[in-house]
C-alpha cells in the first residue's frame, strides 16, 4: 500500500529542486523518499537547522556594522558612491 504526500512550495524553490534532482539523475519523488529513509534511520533530520548559520547576523558583525553606521552618521567615515558596472561573463 502506498500513500501520497503533497508538498506546497515556492515556484522558484520547486524549479531549483527539480533541476538539482535532474542533475543528479533522480526524480523529486526519489529525493524525498531518500530524505524520509535517512531521517527514519537516524531518528532525526539528516541536517542541522540553526538560526545563526549566516555570519552576517553574528554578534561581532552586528557590533561592527553598528559602529560603522555611527561613524558614518557622525562624519568620521568618508563615503563614496560608484556607478554599477555590469560585467559580461
Amino acid at each position: 500500500m502506498t500513500q501520497t504526500l503533497a508538498v506546497e512550495m515556492d515556484s522558484a524553490l520547486y524549479k531549483d529542486f527539480d533541476l538539482l534532482c535532474a542533475n543528479m539523475g533522480i526524480s523529486k519523488d526519489t529525493a524525498i523518499k531518500l530524505f524520509a529513509r535517512k531521517a527514519i534511520r537516524q531518528q532525526k533530520l539528516p541536517f542541522e537547522i540553526t538560526a545563526d548559520d549566516d555570519p552576517f547576523y553574528s554578534e561581532s558583525n552586528i557590533a561592527y556594522l553598528t559602529k560603522l553606521y555611527e561613524d558614518i552618521k557622525n562624519g568620521k567615515v568618508k563615503t563614496e558612491y560608484h556607478d554599477l558596472i555590469e560585467v559580461e561573463e
